[in-house]
């Protein structure tokens, strides 16, 4: 048996197992929609929207220099690692 005979069989069987647990349930009982209204969210202003903006800028830019100067750092000591190794050899 091939897998594709293996696959089709088990499609087969979940098809199967789906439609017989579909006719032991009970039909669902009509109910009203639920209905959200825009005024029970409360509202934010402009300015604390633009305060958060700026506060996550702030929070960005500085973890860009963070991995600037950590780069730097590694980059440094790598070419004193390298530098180390190549005046062994001269």
């Amino acid at each position: 048996m091939g897998w594709h005979d293996e696959r089709e069989r088990l499609l087969a069987d979940t098809l199967a197992f789906v439609q017989s647990v579909g006719e032991a349930l009970p039909p669902p009982a009509p109910s009203a929609p639920i209905v959200r209204s825009r005024a029970s969210e409360p509202r934010r202003s402009d300015l604390d929207i633009h305060r958060e903006m700026q506060e996550r800028l702030s929070a960005f830019h500085n973890r860009q220099r963070l991995q600037e100067i950590e780069r730097n750092v590694y980059y440094e000591q790598a070419m004193q690692r390298i530098r180390a190794v190549t005046e062994q050899w001269a």
